[in-house]
């Protein structure tokens, strides 16, 4: 198993020149990180750059220690499974998957064992005949999976693959390429911008935004402690709270709000909180430090959504889906965990 270094990687264009700035990362090996970011935060140039197809303007790339920086696309030894599979339509499953492999020629790959093991690895056992737009388009993303590994890759990317996908699909696609690539023991970058993808997927989630890395960690970590505001909001829903400093708790309009370890601001100073809606319980109106009005519930059988109008700031309460809560409904809120706080907003 091979790992990936990026050394203060620069890259960008002729009238964009900082779409990423001094990047850096390191992946272990077998180690699946999730590249999260909105659009326009620099994910596809970075696609670009690991694959070969972007130079960069400063810093270094390096798998297993060797600096590949300078290789062509075709010494990388980097698989790339794109978004939209980019099969070849005239080439059938097997020819697809042999496309990438040496010295191998399309009318051979159908009986050649390591295209049909690698068919087997995507559960695809049978179908090398077939050709691509006979296939779901689940089947067709596993496909340029095997085609990625058919070269023997010492990393995969995954730029955005599952995007094409309908809602009942998209989730066990997802489990079954995570599954492969475990089973294949192979490093790997998803490149998303789909939260619940990075979280539930990955072993480590790397933020970009505005082409800096913001933030690195486990999923738990990246959830429940963010670096700041904007990634607070940006990874799952947030509420955020203001207050004052006064001891181990910030006194807010929800009531003094506990907050876990070393507090970032001084007793008196001006703090803020980060909550996030499954921390907040709805009780009853008259024992409650804070009341509002119920404007919408989202039910998700196991659990609800409910938005609470307090004052003139919407708030989000993740509840037990067996709690009954009608639009309309005057509720109490409270805290029910020690909430994170978060760096003070700068200028």
């Amino acid at each position: 198993m091979t790992g990936l270094r990026i050394e203060g990687l620069r890259a960008g264009y002729r009238d964009a020149p900082d779409v990423l700035r001094d990047l850096t990362l390191r992946v272990e090996p077998g180690e699946l990180v999730a590249v999260l970011g909105p659009s326009g935060s620099g994910k596809t140039t970075l696609v670009r750059v690991l694959a070969g197809l972007h130079a960069p303007s400063a810093g270094r790339l390096l798998i297993d220690d060797a600096d590949i920086t300078a290789l062509p696309p075709e010494r990388r030894a980097i698989g790339l499974v794109p978004q939209d599979g980019a099969l070849f339509g005239t080439m059938n499953v097997a020819a697809n998957i042999g496309y990438g492999v040496r010295g191998l020629p399309a009318r051979r790959a159908i009986a050649d064992p390591w295209v049909n093991e690698l068919l087997r690895l995507v559960g695809l056992d049978g179908l090398g005949r077939r050709m691509p737009h006979k296939l779901s388009g689940g089947q067709q993303q596993r496909v340029a999976l095997a085609r990625a590994l058919a070269i023997r890759p010492r990393l995969v990317l995954l730029d955005e693959p599952f995007n094409a996908l309908d809602a009942a699909l998209r989730a066990q696609v997802r489990a079954d390429v995570v599954a492969t690539l475990r089973d294949a023991g192979v490093t790997a970058l998803l490149i998303t911008h789909d939260q619940d993808e990075a979280l539930g997927l990955c072993d480590r989630v790397a933020v970009l935004h505005d082409g800096s890395m913001v933030q690195l960690g486990t999923p738990a970590e990246v959830y429940r402690r963010p670096a700041d505001a904007w990634v607070a909001g940006f990874v799952g829903e947030a509420v955020l709270l203001n207050g004052v400093r006064r001891g181990g708790a910030v006194d807010t309009w929800l009531g003094p709000v506990a907050t876990e370890g070393t507090a970032l601001t001084a007793d008196g100073g001006a703090a803020l909180v980060l909550l996030r809606p499954e921390q907040l319980r709805v009780v009853g109106a008259e024992r409650a430090p804070a009341t509002g009005v119920v404007r919408g519930v989202e039910f998700h059988g196991h659990a609800a959504l409910v938005r609470v109008l307090v004052e003139a700031a919407e708030v989000l309460v993740r509840i037990p889906g067996g709690q009954r809560v009608q639009v309309g409904d005057s509720v109490g809120l409270a805290a029910s965990e020690p909430g994170h706080e978060l760096p003070a907003a700068t200028g």
